[in-house]
């Protein structure tokens, strides 16, 4: 597939399914005309619009559909909302950004593009989310490998118009021929290769954090919901942070639930006494940057790494008990390997 690199009159097209996708996508439109996110639930969208009431956005949501073939009769009802939306704007080029070109919500969209605006007219485009900012997910086999690489168009999604465009590189497709950038976090080391990044324009010099009334934020996490802690470990991981933020002199304290916490009502872990319950739909990403603390703090999450790089050296990011983390996978490893490289405090 050839693919153009430089689109600058063309649609911008901005596919949010997180927080992160929300401030990443935020950051690229500021910089661009002619943009349109298609958010994945209503309270992303609400975000994008908290941020300039003036960009068009709608919500459009993959779902399978009851009875027989319902994921592709749910994949034909999602393209097509999703094109006659976009055959509303005069542009005859568009840029898709999107944290993946696998699975049903974004690989379809490739195909039905170049079919409807012709292959040097699209781009698509990478925006990693979570420890796909840090490190490829490869294949676990050959056999698997090769089973993506040439996938044939199934004789059901003829019948519906549907093709599933086969990729190479890694599991997530990022490595692909037709992904065309991939945009990464300044200042993050990553296994992508260079030629194929650009930095995401994060607006880290008009941050501003401090009114001289030192303020916290605590992020929640479901490390025993997971079984990575017990429950005796997260109480002692919470006298650490109490301890912490009283030698700090930290006057206002808030804490955020982890979203799953939130939807699922279970236990909000790491919540001590006298912290401030946050209740917002925001993504964190989000509240972050509306908030500007002057600590964030938690055990073990890519929203440390996030907050670091968003904020630098205004907010001093710490990690509290990641000793007590029960983990041995490749993800918590990775992670945490880059927190004495970016600048994050820990106290083990």
């Amino acid at each position: 597939m050839s693919i153009k690199t430089d689109q600058p009159d063309a649609l911008n097209v901005y596919l949010v399914n997180s927080g992160f996708q929300t401030v990443a996508s935020v950051t690229l439109a500021n910089k661009r005309k002619n943009n349109i996110f298609i958010c994945f639930e209503q309270f992303l969208l609400n975000s994008v619009q908290s941020i300039n009431s003036d960009w068009a956005a709608r919500t459009i949501k993959f779902e399978k559909k009851k009875g027989l073939l319902g994921r592709r009769r749910g994949v034909v009802s999602y393209l097509m909302r999703i094109f006659a939306l976009l055959s509303t704007f005069p542009q005859k080029k568009v840029n898709f950004y999107m944290i993946t070109i696998v699975g049903s919500e974004y690989n379809y969209i490739i195909d039905r593009a170049v079919s409807q605006y012709g292959a040097e007219n699209v781009t698509f485009n990478i925006i990693p989310d979570g420890s796909s900012n840090i490190a490829i997910e490869y294949f676990s086999s050959e056999r698997k490998k090769a089973r993506v690489q040439k996938r044939r168009v199934s004789w059901l999604d003829r019948a519906y118009n549907l093709r599933y465009t086969p990729y190479s590189g890694d599991k997530r497709g990022i490595l692909s021929d037709i992904v065309n950038k991939i945009y990464t976090i300044p200042g993050l080391s990553h296994e992508y290769p260079p030629a194929k990044c650009e930095a995401l324009p994060v607006p880290r010099d008009t941050l501003k954090v401090g009114n001289g009334k030192k303020k916290a934020l605590i992020l929640g996490q479901t490390l025993c919901n997971d079984q990575l802690m017990s429950s005796l470990e997260e109480l002692e991981v919470k006298k650490k942070i109490i301890n912490f933020l009283s030698c700090e002199n930290v006057e206002s304290i808030y804490y955020l639930p982890h979203t799953v916490a939130k939807i699922y009502k279970i236990p909000y872990e790491l919540m001590i006494d006298g912290a401030q319950l946050v209740n917002s739909d925001k993504p964190f990403e989000l509240y972050m940057l509306d908030e500007q603390f002057d600590y964030i703090i938690s055990v073990y999450s890519t929203a440390l790494i996030t907050a670091k790089l968003f904020f630098g050296h205004r907010t001093r990011v710490v990690s509290i008990g990641s000793g007590l983390v029960s983990a041995s996978t490749t993800d918590f490893f990775t992670n945490f390997s880059l927190y004495n490289e970016i600048g994050i405090e820990v106290i083990q």
